[in-house]
C-alpha cells in the first residue's frame, strides 16, 4: 500500500518538473499554442463555455480584484492622459531637481 501511495506522489512530482521543464524548450512552446489553438476550436466550434483561472480567482478573491482593477484604471487614465501624472510635469522635474541636490550633499559630506 505504502509503495503505490509514494509511487503515485513520486510521479507527480517528475511529472510536474518534466512538465515545467518542457515547456520552456521551443518545441513545447509550440505544442502548447496548438493545444491552446485545439482548446479555443473546440470552443468556438461546439459552443463550450470555458470557465477561465481568472474568472476563478477572481470569483475566490474578489476583495483583490476590485483593488487590481481600480489600479489598472488608474494606469490607463495617467498614459492616456499623454505622461500628465497627479503630480503634474512640474513633478518629474521636482524629482531630478532633487536626485541633483541629494548628490552634491552626498558629495560635500565626502
Amino acid at each position: 500500500m505504502w509503495f503505490w501511495a509514494i509511487s503515485a506522489i513520486s510521479g507527480s512530482i517528475l511529472g510536474s518538473a518534466t512538465s515545467s521543464w518542457f515547456e520552456k524548450t521551443a518545441m513545447g512552446r509550440w505544442f502548447y499554442k496548438k493545444v491552446e489553438n485545439v482548446y479555443n476550436w473546440s470552443a468556438r466550434r461546439y459552443g463550450f463555455e470555458i470557465l477561465k483561472a481568472e474568472d476563478k480567482w477572481q470569483k475566490k478573491y474578489p476583495n483583490i480584484a476590485a483593488k487590481m482593477l481600480e489600479l489598472e484604471m488608474k494606469i490607463k487614465r495617467i498614459e492616456s492622459s499623454d505622461g500628465y501624472t497627479e503630480y503634474g510635469y512640474r513633478g518629474l522635474e521636482e524629482i531630478k531637481t532633487l536626485e541633483g541636490r541629494i548628490k552634491q550633499m552626498e558629495e560635500n559630506n565626502e
